[in-house]
């Protein structure tokens, strides 16, 4: 009988700790988004046939959605609202436009004048001969 005691009490004890630890983490979770209801968008600069810098074979467009990817992911667990302005290789002109370059930025400005954006950060990261000068470029 004292050794049924025991077991129920170690049962008992530890579906009790592994379920409060589970609630406590769902209810952490869920309380924790400091910036619900802020809006950002983020726009990877370039895409479609404007692949932006290059080096090594590796284009400045590419990196920009891959940096996007992570922000994005770190924002929305704090609870942000994020809107992408391209989420694949391609810009945002239809495929018929003369001016490509022009609709896809009046697009993007589509995006950013939407009802209600906090922020529009748009993520560039371009070269230049003078090595002088360094690092990402960021438009806020």
């Amino acid at each position: 009988m004292k050794k049924r005691i025991i077991l129920l009490f170690i049962v008992f004890t530890t579906l009790f700790s592994y379920g409060s630890v589970w609630i406590h983490r769902e209810v952490e979770e869920r309380l924790y988004r400091p910036y619900e209801g802020i809006v950002i968008v983020l726009d990877a600069g370039h895409g479609g046939k404007d692949k932006g810098a290059q080096f090594a074979g590796i284009y400045e467009s590419e990196l920009n959605l891959v940096m996007v990817g992570k922000v994005q992911k770190i924002l929305e667990e704090v609870g942000v609202e994020v809107r992408l302005t391209r989420v694949d290789e391609n810009d945002l002109a239809s495929k018929t436009t003369l001016k490509r370059k022009n609709e896809d930025m009046k697009k993007r400005m589509e995006i950013i004048n939407k009802e209600k954006v906090d922020l529009y950060v748009s993520v560039h990261m371009n070269s230049f001969m003078d090595t002088n000068v360094k690092g990402a470029q960021v438009f806020y």
